[in-house]
């Protein structure tokens, strides 16, 4: 009888440890904000010369005019700024996705 419910805890166990693995690695598809997101930081990042190797970078900061207007662009809110930016330390799969969708974006913007 303890044989039998060894086996049976360590089957439960065992499928609880599976079922968790097989979370890991699934593939984040970025939603509608992070693709508006990500078009705003390739922006951001054109327009503060970054991408350039003959313009100074001159960033612009997140409480001035020219960054909220930049974010209206994209149909963004300081406030969703915020909370993606918020979101993205939380989730760094969800960021590196971003990321790759900002790469592709500059990479469109080169001559």
């Amino acid at each position: 009888m303890r044989f039998r419910s060894f086996i049976t805890v360590t089957v439960v166990l065992l499928a609880g440890v599976l079922s968790v693995g097989c979370g890991v690695g699934e593939k984040i598809v970025p939603d509608m904000i992070d693709q508006r997101f990500a078009s705003f930081y390739s922006d951001y990042l054109i327009s503060s010369g970054v991408t350039s190797e003959d313009e100074p970078i001159v960033l612009l900061r997140p409480d001035s005019d020219a960054f909220v207007r930049m974010l209206g662009r994209h149909s963004l809110t300081p406030y969703e700024f915020n909370c993606r930016m918020i979101r993205y330390r939380q989730q760094p799969e969800r960021w590196k996705e971003v990321l790759l969708l900002v790469r592709k974006n500059l990479q469109k913007e080169k001559p």
